[in-house]
């Protein structure tokens, strides 16, 4: 797990929010995010896209809020790559 990408997670703006970075994905996007629960695993995946670029893009940083119930999961998984969770150190 130690080899894994981490995410980091963090409490912003009274919610829970996921960062993970050098990610490709959609340039642009409008969809809802499903958070599914797998042990101490959270998925997200997207369902009903109502929009979607064709092109992608590689992000710096891509952000999801999650649900509070999930603030401590250890992996995180977008798009079939799994991350090691760490908390966000705030200075």
């Amino acid at each position: 797990p130690k080899d894994l990408p981490v995410a980091l997670l963090g409490f912003e703006n009274g919610m829970y929010v996921m960062h993970i970075s050098n990610v490709e994905d959609y340039c642009t996007i409008d969809t809802r995010v499903l958070q599914v629960r797998n042990g101490d695993t959270l998925v997200v995946k997207y369902e009903d896209m109502s929009t979607a670029s064709r092109c992608l893009c590689t992000f710096d940083e891509h952000k999801f809020a999650i649900d509070a119930e999930n603030d401590d999961v250890k992996y995180f998984s977008f798009k079939s790559t799994l991350f090691r969770v760490d908390w966000m150190v705030y200075d």
